[in-house]
């Protein structure tokens, strides 16, 4: 029967059928290779990545956690002083202004602050020093660590994103006689070129 067909089918149609033939067994191994190469550069690149982002994550952590504490001590200092905590508790916002106006003029001279702010309970802006017009703007939508400070009263640091751009930040309770939770103060450094040139020199 074979040979029947054999002799049955031209010449030149048997030619043409080993060449798809042969195209077809070439598609049948190549693509799975090709599909397979593909995959794994999609995975070694996925994986790459995944790498870099948590190797700067950690890089970034190490190089800002001093300049955080510092404005953490900074922040204690200022949320100790017995005029701060009568002017938030009893939300004096000229008088606080007047008392911490000088402190932010002189800790501007020594350091490239762009936050100094006072908030109330869960998240609410009392007093910008630097930019006292605006206050009364709910923060709770986008100031993680102002929420957490004034829901555990516990201190916060960290790089968070605000009103005043993407800062290293130091967010700690304010208490009434050192007692009773009165709202919260934070400074904090912008992360710019500035931050990162520092750190070279």
């Amino acid at each position: 029967m074979f040979a029947l067909l054999k002799k049955a089918v031209p010449v030149k149609v048997k030619a043409k059928l080993m060449a798809t033939l042969g195209v077809l067994i070439t598609l049948l191994i190549a693509v799975p290779t090709i599909l397979s190469y593909r995959a794994t550069i999609n995975n070694t690149t996925a994986s790459i990545e995944h790498e870099l982002t948590v190797t700067i994550t950690q890089v970034l952590y190490i190089l800002t956690t001093e300049k955080a504490e510092q404005m953490r001590l900074i922040a204690h200092t200022v949320a100790g002083m017995p005029s701060v905590q009568d002017n938030l508790m009893f939300q004096s916002r000229d008088d606080l202004q007047t008392v911490a106006a000088p402190l932010y003029t002189g800790l501007k001279k020594i350091m490239p602050l762009n936050v100094f702010h006072f908030h109330l309970p869960p998240a609410i802006s009392f007093l910008r020093l630097q930019k006292p017009e605006k206050f009364g703007d709910d923060l709770s939508g986008f100031r993680k660590t102002v929420v957490q400070v004034n829901k555990t009263q516990q201190d916060a640091i960290g790089i968070e994103k605000g009103v005043a751009g993407l800062s290293i930040r130091a967010v700690v309770p304010v208490k009434y006689l050192n007692k009773k939770h009165v709202g919260s103060v934070e400074f904090g450094v912008p992360l710019n070129d500035r931050f990162f040139n520092e750190l070279k020199g």
